[in-house]
């Protein structure tokens, strides 16, 4: 006896499910007999026929590339790019020349980026050298003894640069008969060689920033506001040297070195006059680098309390 369709049971079963082996008798009944089934057997089918289309190793290298082009058609090239750099680069560099023709160009006006290249420039003597040798006044000052000439004779520019030295704070005021300790000169030799440094690095114009020439200066000072006493002009000499080595960045070799020692020397030969000179201007960029500092505190205050009113706190 024949065998009876499994899902209509009514007609005779002619054919067999190749998946599952169910009997059915008509196309009906093969799409009706399992859902699972004749799925899995459409996908199966469907695999089978893209994997004998399946594109060659180059024709998807050639897709990928459309694809890749099509993604990026909105973005800029990198000749574009540069392009755009060059010019950004170019009305930066204008409008910082125009600053500095007008004479109002402030290291605020630069990124934090020109600011570090500026003063790495500035160590290793490239802009010294871009700007011309500056000529440092105790070189091209004529020695002036000011107690042989009459208050006519004496004008205010040769009291500048001859002044008397300033009391001792501890032992030289008015009628203190105590003497000033030998040690104290020795600090004062590095002094002058902390302030010659400071002048020559900063090519002599220190003053657009004075914060940055003190903490230069005071750096390779350290017996200026330390307790330090030192056994020979030798040793006072070298540790200066030593902490202009060390400063952050510093690439002013022994040339420099030799300068400042000169530098030194020459201050000392001049006299007592030139001496004071350069411990007055040390003791100026001391106190506007005070200055300074107080005003960016200042700054920094109102921009607090300004952002505390924004946010009403």
């Amino acid at each position: 006896m024949p065998p009876v369709c499994t899902v209509c049971v009514r007609a005779e079963a002619r054919y067999t499910c190749p998946r599952c082996q169910v009997a059915y008798c008509s196309l009906a009944c093969y799409q009706g007999h399992s859902g699972k089934c004749t799925e899995s057997f459409f996908q199966d089918q469907v695999s089978e026929e893209l994997k004998s289309q399946r594109a060659t190793p180059e024709e998807r290298k050639r897709l990928e590339q459309v694809v890749s082009s099509l993604a990026n058609l909105d973005e800029p090239t990198e000749e574009e790019t540069a392009q755009d750099k060059e010019e950004d680069n170019e009305e930066r560099l204008e409008l910082l020349a125009a600053l500095a023709e007008s004479g109002e160009l402030r290291l605020d006006d630069l990124s934090e980026e020109e600011v570090r290249c500026f003063h790495s420039e500035l160590k290793r003597g490239e802009l010294g050298r871009a700007l011309g040798a500056w000529e440092p006044w105790w070189q091209t000052t004529a020695i002036v003894d000011l107690s042989s000439l009459g208050d006519d004779a004496a004008d205010e520019g040769d009291r500048a640069v001859h002044c008397s030295p300033p009391p001792h704070l501890c032992c030289g005021g008015e009628g203190d008969s105590r003497q000033v300790h030998p040690s104290v000169a020795l600090t004062v030799i590095e002094a002058l060689y902390a302030y010659v440094h400071t002048l020559r690095a900063f090519n002599g114009d220190w003053k657009w920033d004075p914060l940055q020439a003190a903490v230069h200066m005071l750096h390779l000072g350290r017996g200026i506001c330390a307790h330090r006493v030192y056994a020979s002009a030798t040793e006072a000499l070298r540790a200066a040297m030593s902490a202009a080595a060390a400063l952050p960045g510093a690439n002013f070799g022994a040339g420099l070195d030799s300068l400042c020692l000169g530098d030194v020397a020459t201050l000392l030969r001049r006299g007592v006059g030139s001496c004071a000179r350069g411990l007055r201007e040390a003791a100026e960029i001391v106190e506007l680098a005070a200055d300074a500092a107080e005003a960016k505190a200042e700054a920094a205050r109102m921009q607090k309390d300004e952002l505390s009113k924004q946010m009403g706190l």
